[in-house]
């Protein structure tokens, strides 16, 4: 509705008129990706250095893709973590029983 005030807090922070909106980094579609990385089973701080260490092998533009069935607790790390090293968290799509997460390089 016009004159709705949107604020972007964290990844889960999306608020209008005070009001939270859940899932607002949740895709569409998937973007073209570079470089994916599977990282399916494995656990908690895998999947992040995993992720890492794609980002950094990627030229600045490319998207990484990283597939994890870890909690979705993952892909606010994932938003803070890219906006701390100068990359964009693009968003998720749900699979089935996993997520899929893009990044894109930034610097």
């Amino acid at each position: 509705a016009g004159g709705d005030a949107l604020e972007r807090g964290s990844l889960s922070e999306w608020r209008i008129n005070g009001m939270e909106i859940a899932m607002a980094f949740l895709l569409a579609e998937s973007p073209a990706t570079n470089l994916v990385v599977d990282c399916r089973g494995d656990v908690c701080a895998g999947p992040c250095l995993a992720a890492k260490k794609a980002v950094a092998a990627a030229k600045i533009g490319d998207v990484v893709e990283i597939i994890t069935n870890e909690s979705s607790d993952l892909t606010d790390a994932f938003d803070g973590w890219a906006r701390k090293t100068g990359h964009e968290f693009l968003g998720y799509r749900d699979g089935d029983g996993y997520e899929r997460i893009f990044i894109r390089r930034g610097r």
